[in-house]
């Protein structure tokens, strides 16, 4: 990523956090008006269903593991994001997650048939200027596939390029390198990459089906997801894992486009769980990292964000990290009085229902390590 693009993106951050009070009730309110206009236009009802049940942790026989990493110097006061302490907390994260000591066989563990000639895809979330995947947890990700011998060319980091919403791997500075050297960075709706009309994913439960990315279909075989962590009423109340996936299929990429309102209806459950369940996203995605240096509490998924965490969420288990992630979100929202987002992400439920993975807090085994 250009390092300009880096340094410009990070001050505007650290104005962000810097508003105080302002952050806190102006901003959320407006980014939830834009949201509900979005609604709107689109034909959503972002509120759950009247008599709706709030989601419900399953006792299942699944078990997960997860680590929480924190360190305060990731970002230090009022300057930009210190990859080195990010790449420390990312090695300190597999660790604690895989309980091994050697940080190769902890990568190795998470993908243990690795071949010199497989393809690693990196999904991150770039779905608004103001707030995406920090590029120093990419980069930090693309050192550790290095250093166990994957090829920087068989490492593509992606998601969209459409600038029509302020989104895209083109407008946060990422860039596009589609060459035979170096990272590439690819995008869905880039020309010669397209959708995969001969496989599609069928969400039931909005009577349609979508083609997959051709980058999930063809050109990956294994996935590591980084979302990050935004949330607000309206929608399905938090965006993480497994609805970072919904850059996995041509929502705003076809004309006329169609799909938008039905695979959001009903706070995206189940459709959310139904895609990630997907053969080719749920065996191919072999690792979660929530990128939680910085949050947004309220207000979203649309604008800047609100809050400092300094922590990354690993796991193999999307629902598990997911759930964490809500929990990080419901602190933050319980310090400033809001309510409980539960109504709304009853698709986490759904798919520990489907099998996806666990929501049960007592069958997490959470690691926690503050670094700093």
């Amino acid at each position: 990523m250009n390092s300009a693009n880096k340094s410009i993106n990070r001050r505007h951050f650290l104005k962000t956090m810097a508003v105080g009070t302002l952050t806190s009730t102006i901003l959320p309110s407006c980014d939830r008006l834009k949201n509900y206009m979005i609604a709107k236009m689109i034909g959503v009802d972002p509120e759950p269903p009247p008599g709706s049940i709030p989601m419900q942790s399953i006792v299942s026989s699944i078990r997960s593991t997860a680590a929480v990493v924190t360190d305060i110097q990731a970002i230090p006061k009022e300057t930009t994001v210190n990859g080195e302490v990010v790449q420390r907390m990312l090695d300190e994260g597999m660790k604690a997650m895989v309980g091994k000591s050697n940080l190769e066989e902890c990568w190795l563990a998470v993908f243990p048939n690795l071949k010199s000639s497989d393809v690693i895809g990196i999904k991150v979330n770039v779905s608004g200027k103001e707030f995406f995947t920090h590029p120093e947890v990419v980069d930090a990700v693309i050192n550790s596939l290095i250093k166990i011998g994957v090829a920087d060319n068989n490492i593509i980091v992606w998601d969209r390029k459409d600038e029509m919403w302020g989104e895209g791997l083109i407008t946060c500075g990422f860039g596009i390198n589609t060459s035979k050297k170096g990272v590439r960075y690819v995008a869905t709706n880039l020309d010669g990459v397209g959708y995969d009309t001969n496989t599609v994913a069928h969400l039931k439960s909005a009577n349609l089906g979508f083609p997959l990315t051709r980058i999930i279909t063809q050109l990956c075989d294994y996935m590591i997801n980084i979302p990050i962590l935004k949330a607000g009423t309206g929608y399905c109340g938090i965006t993480g894992c497994m609805k970072n996936y919904y850059g996995a299929i041509p929502l705003f990429d076809y004309s006329p486009r169609k799909g938008i309102k039905e695979v959001h209806a009903n706070n995206c459950n189940p459709q959310i769980a139904e895609l990630y369940n997907h053969p080719l996203i749920r065996d191919k995605t072999k690792l979660n990292i929530y990128d939680a240096l910085l949050g947004k509490f309220e207000g979203g998924p649309s604008g800047p964000p609100q809050f400092v965490k300094n922590q990354l969420i690993l796991g193999t288990d999307p629902v598990a990290v997911d759930y964490l992630g809500l929990m990080v979100v419901e602190q933050e929202r319980s310090k400033r009085g809001l309510s409980s987002l539960f109504p709304y992400t009853t698709y986490i439920q759904t798919a520990a229902e489907m099998g996806l993975g666990t929501n049960h807090p007592k069958q997490i085994d959470l690691r926690e390590i503050t670094l700093t």
